[in-house]
């Protein structure tokens, strides 16, 4: 199979004065040093190792306009500067493959047969493991020779009906911890954690590995009218999502549903919620079913 996440690297533009550069010119690209490591720390990118990539991959053309390796981050957002107020803000080129991939894999289950009626009796618990050797990931400094490693992910999974009261209906529980060797849930390599985006420091540290805890739990009410869910996600680095919701069915057409999404993040681009904490909403959703 190819990997549905893509892989990403620097690709040459047509712009008339750029060209064979990965940049073009463009009122709407970026327009200072900060600006960029800001947005590279925010995609999990190395601002620093992205810029010199792009200078030495696109040789004659980065030459030909003045571009040049530089070893420090401050040298390289000065170079930066430079070209932004020579040529005004400038807009980034990348492609997007999709590399094939192989994916192996094995899962168990248990079910545990405790006392009647106690929690743990009917607890079910679901393992599983995969392996995907040589898989590609976008580098941080998106060069057109991607980071290729072999990537193992684990879960395992305890999924739970219970009875707490006989009064109402029994509540549906199910709890997972996630890792990951080499990326985040969204596909992107560890390496690229952890950049702060300042303009002068701040640059990736990268994490070792990807673990996350999730819960989710639905408890109908008496008659079946009212139910109540939550799902928490929880990224160990310091991030969490947080859905609430509840459902009204007074007839068979009608339903009503309020939700919420809430985002917690305690900064620093090394975390997953921090990619979308802008995104608390609520929701309102009424349904006639004929």
């Amino acid at each position: 199979m190819r990997n549905p996440d893509g892989v990403f690297h620097w690709t040459a533009s047509n712009d008339p004065v750029l060209a064979g550069t990965p940049f073009s010119i463009s009122n709407t690209g970026v327009y200072s040093a900060a600006v960029w490591f800001t947005y590279a720390g925010m995609a999990r990118l190395n601002g620093f190792t992205g810029f010199n990539t792009a200078v030495r991959e696109f040789q004659p053309a980065t030459g030909a306009l003045g571009a040049v390796e530089l070893p420090t981050q401050p040298l390289v957002a000065s170079e930066l500067d430079l070209f932004f107020q020579a040529l005004g803000p400038l807009r980034d080129h990348i492609a997007r493959v999709y590399p094939r991939e192989n994916i192996f894999g094995l899962g168990a289950n248990y079910i545990v047969n405790a006392d009647p009626g106690s929690f743990f009796d009917q607890l079910v618990i679901r393992s599983e493991f995969t392996w995907t050797p040589d898989k590609h990931f976008t580098s941080p400094d998106l060069s057109r020779t991607h980071i290729v490693k072999d990537e193992y992910v684990g879960s395992l999974v305890f999924e739970k009906y219970h009875r707490f009261s006989q009064e109402f209906p029994a509540t549906f529980m199910v709890l997972q911890y996630l890792h990951k060797s080499e990326s985040d849930m969204f596909g992107r390599h560890l390496s690229g954690m952890g950049a702060t985006g300042e303009r002068d420091s701040g640059l990736p540290t990268g994490n070792s590995s990807f673990n996350a805890d999730a819960f989710a739990m639905q408890q109908p009410f008496p008659n079946l009218i009212w139910r109540a869910d939550m799902a928490v996600f929880y990224d160990l680095k310091g991030g969490a999502l947080i859905q609430p919701s509840l459902r009204w069915k007074p007839s068979a057409a009608w339903t009503a549903e309020v939700f919420a999404n809430i985002t917690l993040s305690d900064g620093g681009n090394d975390d997953i919620i921090d990619t979308i904490d802008w995104a608390d909403e609520l929701a309102f959703r009424i349904t006639y079913q004929f």
